[in-house]
């Protein structure tokens, strides 16, 4: 008898167990259903948002969906940075070309506004590629004096494009590129 009163405790205790294994699963899925993701924006923890989730998704349809979305500063800067960088990356197709050309002047135009925020969050000012892709891609279609605007404005920002002669010798390729090019244009035969 001592021994089916001692299997019937052990029973017992398996199945409070087994029930509070249970219990804790299904209140634990409940949880992990209800929790935000946050991130660390404006010096606070900051539910991360649609243009958050876009820009790290990498996904250029994502990303494109939300340009004109409200967010913070830092969010819409890697928002953009990264829509030109895709479309930069494909620029030899037309419709990706359109696009870096179009967020790429955005990005640029927006930047006064972004600079404070993006120090401010990150405690430094990053490289920001827009301005070096956006002045390849200007220089490709030799459109030279936009090309070293954008340079300039560059080095207005106190940006560096993380080669040996920055944006400085960046303005110089350029300019060495027009000369070669205008030298080309004077040798050609007129037809």
């Amino acid at each position: 008898m001592f021994w089916l009163i001692l299997f019937i405790i052990a029973l017992i205790v398996i199945s409070a167990i087994m029930k509070a294994i249970s219990n804790k699963k299904s209140s634990s899925a409940g949880i992990a259903s209800v929790q935000k993701r946050c991130i660390w924006r404006d010096e606070k923890l900051t539910e991360a948002d649609s243009v958050f989730d876009a820009w790290t998704s990498g996904d250029l349809k994502a990303m494109l969906a939300q340009l004109k979305q409200n967010t913070n500063m830092v969010d819409r800067h890697f928002l953009l940075m990264n829509i030109v960088g895709q479309a930069y990356k494909n620029r030899d197709d037309k419709e990706m070309r359109t696009i870096c050309h179009q967020v790429a002047q955005i990005h640029i135009k927006e930047f006064p506004k972004i600079k404070p925020d993006l120090e401010k969050d990150l405690g430094t000012l990053p490289r920001v590629p827009t301005f070096q892709q956006y002045a390849t891609v200007l220089t490709e279609e030799e459109r030279f004096s936009e090309a070293v605007a954008v340079c300039e404005a560059a080095i207005k920002f106190g940006l560096s494009d993380g080669t040996k002669g920055d944006f400085r010798g960046r303005i110089e390729k350029i300019e060495k590129k027009e000369i070669k090019s205008k030298k080309l244009k004077n040798s050609e035969p007129v037809a």
